[in-house]
């Protein structure tokens, strides 16, 4: 399972290069090395929806690639790799397209962690604000844990097929803070301060994928809702803060 890389969409901005390296000389490192050594066991790529940009409507496997970012553009990039790899070399090799998928080990750097973060933060001190960027944007929220198992599935299946893990639900940046705030009885619009500077030049302000061919093909599909992925995160934190 190929899932290492420079994994932060905002980060790929101002960190092309390595964006590029850890994603796609990465896996074109892996890819040919299997061949090389005629490897004959199956592999997983990790993907990601980012690569489909800005969806009107919920992106399929057949959706054309439109990445935004570095970080969209090098996923492109790599899924096209091990395709070529697995059909022209007969590698046992296959992607997942992930959208977001969040767990109680996000990194701070995630703005769904900052918000929960901040958020308790705000419960202890009254003066706390939370800064953040464009509320408006919407994105597929799904559970680590979950998607972790539809890796298996997809690598394990008899036919190795890309395959997209999702929810196929949105859900608005401001709903996400709306519920993280309510949930610890407090009203969000009295800590949260917009900051323009926060806000990226080529933004994509919806992304979200179908999940229906995961579960027609593999008998998989998403079950935590974001209610529940937002409890776990706060749940997590609060534990860890009364170490």
């Amino acid at each position: 399972y190929n899932l290492g890389a420079q994994s932060s969409v905002g980060k790929s901005y101002t960190n092309v290069s390595e964006t590029l390296e850890s994603i796609i000389n990465a896996t074109f490192n892996i890819l040919q090395s299997s061949k090389e050594l005629q490897y004959d066991g199956k592999m997983f790529f990790a993907g990601s929806g980012e690569i489909y940009g800005e969806t009107n409507l919920a992106a399929v496997s057949s959706t054309p690639p439109n990445p935004q970012s570095p970080y969209g553009i090098a996923k492109a990039c790599s899924l096209n790799c091990v395709k070529f790899y697995r059909e022209v070399y007969k590698l046992n090799c296959v992607s997942g397209i992930l959208f977001n998928h969040e767990s109680i080990l996000r990194s701070d750097q995630f703005v769904t962690k900052k918000i929960i973060k901040n958020a308790l933060k705000c419960l202890k001190n009254k003066s706390h604000k939370l800064k953040v960027g464009n509320i408006d944007i919407a994105r597929d929220w799904g559970w680590a844990c979950e998607y972790v198992e539809a890796m298996q599935i997809i690598t394990r299946s008899k036919i190795l097929k890309d395959q997209i893990i999702c929810t196929g639900t949105l859900t608005k940046l401001q709903d996400f803070i709306q519920l993280t705030f309510e949930k610890i009885g407090l009203n969000w619009e009295d800590y949260v301060e917009i900051d323009r500077q926060l806000f990226r030049s080529s933004e994509i302000y919806q992304n979200f994928g179908n999940p229906l061919q995961m579960k027609q093909e593999l008998s998989w599909e998403s079950k935590v809702k974001i209610n529940q992925i937002i409890e776990n995160m706060i749940n997590h934190e609060i534990g860890y803060l009364q170490k």
